[in-house]
């Protein structure tokens, strides 16, 4: 999968999550941006409690995959908190 793929799946699944800004609200949307070399960091608004995850994005990817349907932000969190 080319990086580009992996990167729309993984909004595919923030979507399916109801992560993103249109279903969870501008303070606890979780956002997905490339970083090159195969790596994505997860973001979290800035008017909230800092959140972001750097990574390969097929880990985010394959992380994301496992949560169930319509688990919203805060599970998202509690998966990539460490």
């Amino acid at each position: 999968m080319e990086a580009d793929e992996v990167i729309g799946a993984i909004e595919h699944e923030l979507m399916r999550l109801c992560a993103r800004r249109r279903d969870a609200g501008p303070m606890d949307a979780i956002t997905v941006e490339a970083r090159g070399e195969g790596n994505a960091v997860l973001l979290g608004s800035v008017n909230r409690e800092e959140f972001h995850w750097l990574g390969p994005a097929t880990e985010i990817l394959q992380r994301l995959l496992r949560l169930p349907d319509n688990s919203g932000p805060e599970v998202i969190r509690s998966e990539f908190v460490t």
